[in-house]
């Protein structure tokens, strides 16, 4: 039994430096690590934006140390295009962290968790970062997000240098350099903010560029164009049939017109008496169309009636 238990310390021994070997393959080439305080939490994000040195072989597994307690958010590879695809992860608790384990198959990643070590004293905000040098590390950055209402921020050690940004918010940039496995730096930050409200609710997302002038379409053009068409059309659809429709009562009233000025223009029945009338008082006229008629006449000459005679 004394046996047994002497080779499985054995065994154990051979298989640490093992892991520990696996664990230092992991090569960081650039290191990107984003602060933003108070930016949708009462809290500091923490963006870690990693590439791996050309000379990791994929897929890697990777473990890097977290404050104790802080909140996850998510953990990605980045594709050729640029997008992030999430992948899982599992978190164990040891040596005062919070250890994330989870496997890379490709070159660049991001990790991205809330850490809520951010000391509040009145107006006061004070908060302090550490990196664990989990890897060797060629080039290591930090960026760190003004608060939108906050004033007078500190960073220590500097020097920084700071830039406006397109979403309203000011950036404060530090260059650490490299770092060797093992190596951890300590960085403070400290600002005076007098509301608890968080930036998310300020920002103001703007192009990065002016927007191009744009010209319509054709199906733009049509589209504008269809409604004073059909306007149009309307319009002298409506004109149309109010013509037709005045056409349509004005034609029986001029043939009505007609037939009244054809009864008007008829013979009238009642005798023309004229002058000489009086001056020939046995002068004969039609008692149907009036015309004078001769004496030795028995019908009208104009109408064929029957004169009446005094005969």
């Amino acid at each position: 039994m004394r046996k047994l238990f002497l080779l499985l310390v054995v065994f154990a021994c051979l298989l640490a430096p093992a892991r520990v070997s696996a664990q230092q393959a992991v090569h960081i080439a650039s290191l990107e690590v984003d602060l933003w305080p108070e930016y949708d939490q009462p809290s500091v994000l923490v963006i870690y934006r990693i590439s791996l040195a050309a000379d990791t072989t994929l897929p890697a597994n990777v473990s890097l140390r977290i404050p104790f307690g802080a909140q996850v958010n998510a953990v990605a590879v980045k594709d050729v295009d640029g997008q992030l695809l999430t992948i899982t992860h599992q978190s164990e608790n040891t040596g005062g962290f919070q250890v994330l384990h989870f496997q890379v198959t490709l070159p660049d990643f991001q990790l991205e968790y809330y850490d809520p070590n951010l000391t509040k004293d009145g107006t006061q905000r004070t908060y302090n970062y550490q990196w664990p040098g989990d890897y060797v590390v060629d080039q290591a950055d930090v960026l760190i997000q003004q608060p939108f209402d906050a004033t007078q921020l500190n960073i220590i050690p500097g020097p920084v240098t700071n830039r406006a940004n397109s979403d309203g918010l000011t950036y404060f940039s530090k260059s650490v350099g490299s770092l060797s496995a093992g190596q951890s730096f300590v960085l403070e930050i400290g600002y005076d903010k007098p509301t608890d409200r968080v930036s998310a609710e300020f920002m103001q997302v703007q192009p990065s560029a002016p927007l191009p002038n744009q010209t319509p379409t054709t199906t733009d053009a049509l589209g504008q164009v269809w409604p004073w068409v059909l306007g149009g059309l309307g319009i002298v659809l409506i004109a149309g049939g109010g013509f037709w429709y005045w056409r349509s009562s004005q034609q029986p009233a001029s043939r009505r017109g007609a037939r009244k000025r054809t009864r008007a223009s008829a013979p009238r029945t009642t005798p023309v008496h004229s002058e000489e009338t009086q001056d020939d008082p046995d002068a004969i006229y039609c008692h149907q169309c009036g015309r004078r008629a001769s004496p030795a006449d028995r019908f009208c000459r104009v109408c064929g009636t029957r004169l009446r005679t005094g005969g």
